[in-house]
């Protein structure tokens, strides 16, 4: 396991977290303005660095857009937007080290060379239950519904980063861009 990017990305994402509740604290039309940054970055990004199939990657990340507009707009909730961003950096930060650590068995790897089935099935379970353990507290869900709603959350942000790592080979990079390091970019 390469320590120094673990380091730079714990770093990173942990940043990146505290400037979510920052902005959530401080005005949540400011962090409706973030995201949008962010995903302006990201069409740059894809102009930029990918080569084939970039209408289709532009209206992937389009439709990503536009559900998440959606959803600040219309079931915006302080709660569930912590919630699923820290779902999301859980399992991606236990699926790294638990699939550089012991994984041997690679899930895809002509698309995503380093993702194994041991590191994202410990970063499933991991991630649930250090969500539930954080979270549990302020919502009223019966314990299946919980499970069902993060396993939906981790089973989605899986496929997008697999759809990411496929487009990235595609176009022959190995990182969208370095604007968020240890990361490989925004996209």
């Amino acid at each position: 396991m390469d320590f120094k990017v673990l380091g730079i990305r714990f770093l990173t994402g942990t940043l990146f977290f505290l400037l979510f509740i920052f902005l959530i604290n401080f005005d949540t039309n400011l962090l409706k303005f973030f995201i949008l940054l962010i995903y302006i970055i990201i069409f740059i990004e894809i102009f930029i660095y990918f080569i084939k199939k970039k209408i289709i990657i532009f209206l992937y990340t389009f439709s990503s857009f536009i559900l998440f507009q959606i959803y600040l707009f219309y079931n915006f909730s302080i709660k569930s937007l912590m919630f699923m961003i820290f779902l999301i950096i859980c399992f991606d930060t236990f699926s790294y080290i638990f699939g550089s650590l012991f994984g041997k068995s690679k899930i895809l790897p002509s698309i995503s060379p380093n993702k194994t089935y041991l590191g994202a099935l410990s970063g499933f379970f991991i991630s649930i239950f250090s969500a539930y353990f954080v979270f549990s507290f302020s919502y009223n869900l019966l314990l299946i519904n919980y499970i069902l709603i993060s396993s939906l959350v981790i089973i989605f942000a899986f496929i997008g980063d697999l759809l990411e790592s496929y487009f990235k080979r595609l176009s022959n990079i190995k990182n969208s861009s370095a604007l968020l390091p240890g990361h490989g970019g925004f996209f």
